[in-house]
Parts: C-alpha cells; sequence; structure tokens
C-alpha cells in the first residue's frame, strides 16, 4: 500500500520568505537568531531580529527588586514668557455686548518683545464687538517676563491664548 504524501505549499513558504526579508531590512538590529529555510531545492537563510520597545515607565525588575526608571533630565531650551501683571474686570465687558447679550471667547495672538511688553495684537472670535474690545486691555495693562533662549537671554515670542468674554453677573 502506497501512501501519498502531501506536497508542501510553495507559494505560501515563498509568501512568508519574503515577507521576512522585508522585515529584516526594515529593521537594522543584532540578530538574535540566524537559520535556513530549504524549499524545494532552494535553500534561503534567514536571521530573527527582536522588536521589543517597553513602555517608558515600565519597571526596571532584574536583578533585585523592581524600580522605576529614573525621568529623563529637562533639556535647557529655554522658557515661555509669563504673564507677571494684567487681568480683565467685569467693568471691561463691553457695554453694547451687554445690551445685544453677546457673550464668546476671542482667541488672541500677542507678539512679546524683548523687555515683556505686548507689541502687536491681533483678536479673532465670532463676536466682533469682543474681538475689538481684547486688544486695547491686554496692550494696555499686561506685562511678561519675557521669553529666554537656552542662554538664558531674552528672546521675542509669539503668543496665543484665549479670552472668554462672559457677563459681569455671570462671573
Amino acid at each position: 500500500m502506497r501512501i501519498a504524501k502531501r506536497q508542501p505549499d510553495y507559494g505560501m513558504l515563498l509568501v512568508l520568505l519574503v515577507l521576512i526579508a522585508a522585515l529584516n531590512a526594515l529593521f537594522v538590529m543584532t540578530p538574535f537568531g540566524s537559520g535556513a529555510i530549504k524549499v524545494g531545492a532552494h535553500e534561503t537563510h534567514i536571521k530573527l531580529y527582536p522588536i521589543y520597545v517597553p513602555h517608558p515607565l515600565s519597571p526596571i525588575c532584574d536583578p533585585g527588586p523592581c524600580r522605576f526608571p529614573s525621568p529623563l533630565p529637562a533639556l535647557p531650551l529655554g522658557g515661555a514668557a509669563r504673564l507677571i501683571s494684567g487681568t480683565f474686570s467685569g467693568e471691561d465687558f463691553p457695554s453694547k455686548a451687554e445690551q445685544l447679550h453677546l457673550q464668546g471667547t476671542t482667541t488672541v495672538a500677542l507678539k512679546i518683545n524683548k523687555s515683556g511688553r505686548v507689541v502687536s495684537c491681533s483678536a479673532t472670535g465670532p463676536v466682533s464687538i469682543l474681538n475689538d474690545a481684547t486688544c486695547p486691555i491686554i496692550m494696555q495693562r499686561f506685562r511678561y517676563a519675557p521669553a529666554t533662549n537656552a542662554k538664558g537671554q531674552p528672546i521675542e515670542e509669539t503668543k496665543t491664548q484665549r479670552v472668554k468674554w462672559v457677563f459681569p453677573t455671570d462671573e
């Protein structure tokens, strides 16, 4: 009695080899294993590479007790401008907007110079009355500690912020 041998699926093996070769070309790492696959009369050598990327907060547990990695030190990239004085008050709410029951949020783009003064301002938002009232208040009242570069020297900065206008009685 003769038992029929099942022929291997060379098409699937070829697809697998091409996929392994493509992945091999993408990752340049030290192999942790290698071997050869023989398909019919053809022999192909492959290398296996580790693809493990630990989460940055994964604990380190070997050897000894588990510990979390220390955070990376901050890079000395300078700092952003910080508001040191200037506020809006209920008295700033435009009376025309109050009469028309208009409230809203205005987005403001500010240019702050090396001495911390606002030198230009543009306001956009759905309510033009509130937009028009925003920049004069900021230009007159707001003062900033200037932004600094990596050497700690003052530099100009463009900053975007939002101003939410609500009725003085709703605050």
